[in-house]
């Protein structure tokens, strides 16, 4: 069976991941979403411009790490993680120890702030943000599903940008540093929202 369909249809690789994707959703919010509202909110706020499109990336497989490099000669030592592991979506987003430490940081400043437990997300949950509701006892909390999204695609967006400082300009990644940008961005949303 080929990857690509006719053209206008998803690969099957963008099937898969959207399947997962609502799933996630689904183990999330205890609701299931539809794809068309999937692919409707991946650029809704609170998801701004550029993290909408590489969430876009990551819902079709289309982000460049890992195995992209191992073809290339020139650029074959990117495809790994600075951990040594060679970098899938799954380890840059999650697995790796820096976003380990990014996502366990948030999960305080969560549990501190809102009522409802901290879901750490997953890849599905992540390429899904933009769909993200938060529940208690079923109903949608709507502030806290907000922040949600905001403390994920913001997340999201600067171990991307992390990566990519210490892979592309030779810096060092540093767990610290990355939380100072999270908060950093965190701010200037805030005072964005609230200004």
């Amino acid at each position: 069976r080929e990857n690509f369909r006719k053209p206008g249809q998803c690969s099957i690789t963008t099937e898969c991941n959207m399947r997962d994707t609502m799933e996630e959703l689904h183990r999330l919010s205890g609701e299931y979403t539809s794809e068309e509202s999937i692919w409707k909110n991946i650029a809704k706020e609170p998801v701004t411009k550029l993290k909408s499109d590489f969430l876009w990336k990551l819902m079709h497989s289309r982000v460049k790490c890992g195995a992209y490099f191992q073809n290339i000669p020139t650029l074959r030592e990117r495809q790994y993680c600075s951990c040594g592991e060679i970098e899938d979506y799954n380890h840059l987003l999650i697995g790796c120890e820096e976003p380990t430490d990014l996502w366990d940081q948030i999960e305080e400043i969560w549990n501190d702030a809102c009522s409802t437990k901290w879901h750490k997300p997953s890849l599905g949950i992540i390429r899904g943000i933009g769909s993200a509701r938060i529940k208690k006892d079923e109903t949608e909390l709507a502030g806290e599903s907000y922040l949600y999204k905001v403390f994920v695609s913001t997340a999201v967006w600067e171990i991307w940008k992390h990566r990519n400082v210490a892979l592309f300009q030779g810096q060092q990644r540093n767990s610290v540093q990355l939380m100072n940008n999270w908060l950093k961005a965190i701010k200037q949303r805030i005072e964005n929202d609230f200004d």
